[in-house]
């Protein structure tokens, strides 16, 4: 029968800020190191968890927003056009009253007669 072999973590630094060696020190002292260390391990593999899933449900919501926009552009688009056509039909109705008001040879195009200065004979001789 095989021993089952236990896994041994060797940890060398040298830049641990003092409160830091401490803290580990009274949990090894303490024996609660081993727990304190799983502890850890598994919160930190949950928040990637979390993560790895908030970056899944970020990228499905841009791909909603995505869909929006583009059924917002092609409505934009069927307004435009709505409107490229309403205002077309007006132009159209009023060429045809246009055309109806058409001016006809010999007719009085305006009644209303516009002088824009005058011609001062006082200057003239007149040598008829």
């Amino acid at each position: 029968m095989k021993k089952q072999q236990r896994q041994h973590y060797i940890v060398r630094t040298t830049s641990l800020p003092a409160e830091v060696n401490e803290h580990i020190s009274n949990r090894i002292k303490n024996r609660t190191f081993k727990e304190y260390f799983v502890e850890l391990i598994e919160k930190d593999m949950q928040e990637e968890i979390l993560l790895n899933n908030t970056e899944k449900t970020i990228i499905r919501i841009e791909e909603m927003i995505k869909g929006e926009f583009s059924k917002l552009n092609e409505k934009i688009k069927e307004l435009e056009k709505a409107i490229n056509e309403r205002s077309f039909i007006e132009v159209k109705e009023e060429m045809k009253q246009e055309q109806q008001n058409d001016i006809v040879e010999g007719q009085i195009v305006d009644v209303n007669i516009v002088t824009k200065g005058e011609i001062d004979t006082s200057e003239f001789e007149f040598d008829f």
